[in-house]
């Protein structure tokens, strides 16, 4: 799995889907799937690496407004946000937001998925990828860790990865923020916050089984599995999904 990072000076925790194999034992084709965190503090020399054809910003219009991501001239830019300020807490961008605990995750992960306006958000978002692999697609959030999981999980479901590897991909996120997450704890502690609220900070920037366990379980008590889910709540139909595979993957 970690041979997909993608190492760049400017660009944190990017990595691309190519080379997973799917449950059918076909590839996905490498350098047109890929995932990060946010492309703020891109440099000219990164993006020409990457060679994007498109991002997609799943960020909210705030988020975007302190850290608008630099964008090469020929790659096209899409905002195509996840959720609004309402639930800006999950993005992570301010010191005052980090009241974000574990079980405060999991409901976020919980209505990430059920919730009308946000499944719909999340359908755009991978319709929009899917209709545009031809080119090298990139998508992202913050930290490339919830929304951006969320997204690379429905894309990897859609091309028939399985579960197993789906949790190996949004746990990879760790191997890059955890070193950050660790300096902002110590960097709590030191400011005299407490272990509580240090390690709740730390957290913050990591991936946890859990919180994909409970989009995983939500899905599964009110859709039956993530098939029907990306059908029914995402609606993405058969065709597409056919049409996506054939572009993707590989022998």
């Amino acid at each position: 799995m970690q041979n997909r990072t993608i190492d760049l000076e400017s660009v944190r925790n990017c990595r691309d889907l190519g080379g997973l194999m799917n449950q059918d034992g076909l590839m996905i084709k490498r350098g047109k799937l890929i995932r990060s965190a946010n492309l703020a503090s891109a440099n000219l020399s990164d993006l020409r690496q990457l060679q994007l054809g498109h991002i997609v910003d799943l960020r909210t219009s705030v988020e975007i407004a302190q850290g608008p991501d630099v964008v090469g001239d020929e790659t096209e830019y899409v905002h195509m946000p996840i959720f609004d300020e309402v639930r800006v807490g999950i993005s992570h961008e301010k010191g005052e937001e980090f009241d974000i605990t574990t079980a405060n995750m999991v409901e976020t992960y919980k209505y990430l998925v059920l919730d009308k306006t946000t499944s719909s958000n999340f359908s755009k978002a991978v319709k929009y990828i899917i209709n545009h692999c031809d080119d090298t697609v990139l998508w992202h959030c913050t930290e490339g860790k919830d929304r951006c999981g969320l997204t690379s999980a429905f894309i990897l479901s859609c091309l028939g990865v399985s579960k197993e590897k789906i949790y190996e991909d949004y746990l990879m996120t760790n191997i890059v923020n955890e070193p950050r997450a660790n300096l902002f704890y110590r960097s709590y502690l030191q400011d005299g916050f407490g272990e509580k609220v240090a390690s709740t900070v730390r957290d913050v920037f990591l991936a946890k089984k859990e919180y994909l366990d409970a989009a995983y379980e939500a899905i599964e008590s009110e859709y039956g599995n993530m098939v029907s889910y990306i059908s029914q709540a995402l609606d993405i139909s058969a065709a597409e999904i056919s049409d996506f595979k054939f572009k993707m993957l590989v022998k």
